[in-house]
């Protein structure tokens, strides 16, 4: 099952928990049907990673087994390990 892991200060944010792992039918899963799953009902947790298009916000950063990637097309393999952080600046 791959596993996926939040930034703590988005999980709190949102209210879910940091880590957790989907299961998946097969070997792979394209990234737009993984964040579906990884989403279900929870209409702020989608809308805090994506916007009305289904596209991954530009200030959301996601690495699949340590690469960038918000093309919705990346496939996610069965034991993959999915980064999703928010990006935080400051002065």
């Amino acid at each position: 099952m791959p596993k996926v892991i939040l930034q703590p200060h988005l999980a709190n944010e949102i209210g879910v928990e940091a880590e957790t792992n989907i299961e998946i039918s097969g070997n792979e899963i394209r990234l737009e049907e993984f964040l579906e799953k990884l989403f279900g009902g929870n209409r702020v947790f989608r809308y805090s990673i994506t916007d009305e298009t289904k596209a991954i916000r530009r200030h959301i950063n996601v690495f699949v087994d340590n690469r960038s990637t918000k093309d919705l097309d990346h496939k996610i393999e069965s034991e993959a390990e999915i980064y999703i952080f928010q990006a935080l600046s400051g002065g």
